[in-house]
This record gives structure tokens, C-alpha cells and sequence, in this order.
């Protein structure tokens, strides 16, 4: 009996060795211990760039094939992103504008805005990590560029001569509007020149819609009723006037309000037609003794309607707005 015993238990062991060399023989035979050549060593072809991605292999095998894909694709924006800052032309007017960091900022993501044409090359996965490269033609990214570029130009000179309508009419808001789509539409391409004839007139499609944006804010001009007034929650017979150029009142400029001590029921207000916006109401503690009110341009929120491309906005921003201040007092 003892001896069956052990004759069973020696025979299970042999079976359960002999089916597991039979799977690491299936593994061997699968190719899943031997990886490619290429996950540690990447291939070296003219005219072409080549993404490699890895990940665990976590989730379903639709979303980690998704997630290698993409770190692939990740790869080849770098090399791109690396090739064009070795060929950047920077614009004259960069002190002027203070556009560096936009330049620098929009590189980046010009890199993967084109990667299109990309070729699925080989894949390969172990029991934890799944791999994948692809490729990418250089000729092909340049030509799906360029066309990009082409309809880019045309729609930023459009937006620019529409904003040059409206300005012409003394439609601010929608001279802003148009000049800032202006400069979205050809924001893919802010590391090179974008010059174009127009009939007589040579138009740069970044320099211009920025100089007619700059030259638009220059013109208001903020001024109060009252330099000092009686502190009070409701300012009465307190107004801000907004004047262009030779002293016009204008309408509809948006004003942000600040307060020095205290608090604001509202901080926004816009002028009417008269080119006028009343004082805000306040709340305030009742043992300060003055307070200070200051009044602004409010030139970014006109920029903020106008787009949502996060570069443009941190350069405008950085431009002075015209302001004016009301001391308060008790």
C-alpha cells in the first residue's frame, strides 16, 4: 500500500514536469522569450522616424495596445520636436512682443499636431510588457505639413483683412476677434515666417495681427470722475470714461475693478454709449480708513472670448492696460 503510495506521487511530479517542458517548448517555439532587435537597439533608416512604445500590460489589450501606440507616437514627436528647434527662425519683433516663450511653447506641440501616415511595423509582448514601433516617413509628415500650413495661411489672412474691416468701422471687439483668430489659425506654425503678398502690401500673418492688437489697446484711455470720494458702499456720482483716440468715447469696453481693503460685490462692469461705466458696490470693514479703487482696461477678456489657445493669452496678458485709481476715504 506504502508502495503505491509513493508510486503515484513520483508518477504525478514526472507528468506535471513533462507538461510543463512542454509549454516552455510551445514558449520558446512562439518566439515569446527571444524580443526583436529593435526594443533595445532602435532601427537607423534614412527618411524615416521611428516611435517605439512599451507598457505593462494592465487593463483590457485594447486599452495597453492604445497606450503603446501613443507613447510611440510620443517618440517620433520628440525627434520631430528636436529637429525643428535645431532649425527655428526666430521673428524680429520678439522684444517687441515679448514671443520667445510662445515660439518655444508652440514647438512642442507643432510636433504632434502632423503625425499622420504612420506605419504599424512589429509588435511584441511577454507575460508583463507589450511593445510596439512604428514608423513614420519624413516625406510624408512634410507633405501633410505643408498642406496644413497652405490652408492655415489662408484662413489667418482672412481673419486678418476681416479684422482690418471692422477696425476701419470703429468695431473694436470684432477687430480683436478677427485678429486674434488671425493668429490661432496660423499658431502651428509661429517658428517660421508667414509672409504672404496681398496686392501691394506684404502682410507678416504673426507680426501684423499683434502690432493692430497692440496699437488697439494703446488707444483706450481710462479716467475717473472723482480722484478722491467719500468711502460709502454705494458710490454714487462716481463714473469711469473710456475715450479712443482724440478723446471718443467708447462703447462697450469691458473694465475690471480692484479694491485695496476691502471687497467687491462685483469686479466687472462695461461702458454704455456714452463710453461711461458706474463704480461698483463695496463691502468693507468699518475700521479702515481709506481705501483704494483702481479701474482697468479689461483688454483680456476680449482675448479670452476671442480664444481658448493658452500661449496667445499668456503673451497678450503680459501687455500694460491703461488704469486709473479713486482714493476713498472716510
Amino acid at each position: 500500500m506504502k508502495f503505491n503510495r509513493v508510486f503515484l506521487t513520483a508518477l504525478t511530479i514526472a507528468l506535471l514536469t513533462a507538461i510543463g517542458g512542454c509549454r516552455s517548448s510551445k514558449d520558446t517555439a512562439a518566439g515569446i522569450s527571444e524580443p526583436p532587435s529593435w526594443i533595445l537597439n532602435r532601427p537607423v533608416l534614412s527618411g524615416y522616424y521611428f516611435g517605439i512604445g512599451s507598457v505593462q500590460k494592465q487593463g483590457s489589450s485594447q486599452l495597453y495596445r492604445q497606450r503603446a501606440a501613443d507613447k510611440a507616437m510620443a517618440d517620433i514627436a520628440g525627434q520631430i520636436s528636436t529637429s525643428i528647434q535645431s532649425n527655428v527662425s526666430i521673428y524680429q519683433v520678439e522684444d517687441k512682443f515679448g514671443v520667445r516663450e510662445v515660439f518655444e511653447n508652440q514647438i512642442k506641440s507643432e510636433s504632434e499636431d502632423f503625425l499622420e501616415g504612420q506605419e504599424l511595423m512589429d509588435e511584441y509582448e511577454d507575460e508583463q510588457y507589450y511593445y510596439v514601433i512604428y514608423r513614420l516617413s519624413k516625406e510624408t509628415y512634410r507633405q501633410k505639413r505643408e498642406e496644413r500650413r497652405t490652408k492655415a495661411i489662408n484662413a489667418a489672412l482672412q481673419n486678418y483683412k476681416t479684422g482690418i474691416e471692422k477696425l476701419e468701422i470703429n468695431d473694436y471687439q470684432l477687430s480683436v476677434l478677427f485678429f486674434v483668430k488671425a493668429l490661432e489659425s496660423i499658431s502651428p506654425f509661429f517658428d517660421e515666417k508667414a509672409v504672404v503678398a496681398d496686392g501691394s502690401q506684404t502682410i507678416d500673418l504673426f507680426a501684423n495681427p499683434l502690432e493692430k492688437l497692440k496699437n488697439i489697446l494703446a488707444l483706450f484711455t481710462i479716467k475717473s470722475s472723482h480722484q478722491t470720494m467719500a468711502l460709502s458702499d454705494q458710490l454714487d456720482g462716481l463714473q469711469f470714461t473710456v475715450t479712443a483716440d482724440q478723446g471718443r468715447p467708447v462703447k462697450g469696453v469691458p473694465i475690471m475693478f480692484l479694491l485695496e481693503g476691502g471687497y467687491l460685490i462685483s469686479n466687472r462692469g462695461e461702458t454704455d454709449i456714452n463710453g461711461q461705466c458706474g463704480a461698483p458696490r463695496l463691502n468693507y470693514s468699518n475700521h479702515r480708513a481709506k481705501l483704494t479703487l483702481t479701474a482697468k482696461v479689461d483688454f483680456m477678456r476680449w482675448i479670452n472670448q476671442s480664444t481658448e489657445n493658452i500661449e496667445l493669452r499668456k503673451l497678450i496678458k503680459k501687455w500694460p492696460v491703461s488704469e486709473c485709481e479713486v482714493e476713498l476715504v472716510r
